[in-house]
């Protein structure tokens, strides 16, 4: 038995496929790359990685990596500075935006993203909920749709919390 294709039946596979395909490229490219010592560790493009508490030793492979900068959200109670000081050492660029349970002023969320910067950015707290958050209300204030901006922060470890916490903020 011969089956014949219409060209319009023919074009909708290709496309089907070809979107497919595409689907599937930009999966690839987003999915979490694990890297060993770093909690919850998230890849969210080629230059932002978010994740929680990162091991001393795993500064070097995020540097192997092509990691340039960490950008610290714990407070001094979760002491940072041992992690600065070893991040310092590998040549890595460190900063400590010491975040708490309240969400951030607008001009800490300015210095975060100035921080961001083109390198590429491991950004972390304890867990990644801190990070998601800042990674959310640096989007928001770029002009982010706010749902876009929640979802991107829950991939990256956001709670229910702040994300109720920055809703209410928003309204």
């Amino acid at each position: 038995m011969k089956v014949v294709m219409s060209m319009k039946q023919a074009y909708q596979r290709f496309f089907a496929t070809l979107v497919f395909c595409v689907a599937c490229f930009a999966m690839a490219q987003t999915q979490a790359q694990s890297v060993q010592g770093v909690a919850n560790f998230y890849q969210h493009n080629d230059q932002i990685a978010t994740g929680g508490l990162v091991a001393e030793d795993a500064l070097a492979r995020l540097k192997a990596q092509g990691y340039e900068q960490i950008i610290d959200l714990r407070s001094a109670a979760e002491a940072p500075e041992v992690e600065g000081e070893a991040a310092k050492q590998l040549g890595l660029t460190w900063f400590n935006f010491p975040m708490t349970g309240e969400l951030p002023s607008a001009e800490q969320i300015q210095q975060f993203g100035a921080a961001l910067g083109d390198s590429k950015t491991l950004v972390h707290c304890r867990s990644g909920n801190r990070a998601g958050m800042a990674w959310s209300l640096w989007q928001i204030s770029q002009g982010v749709a706010l749902e876009q901006a929640l979802a991107e922060g829950r991939a990256m470890g956001m709670k229910d919390g702040f994300e109720q916490a920055i809703r209410a903020q928003q309204r």
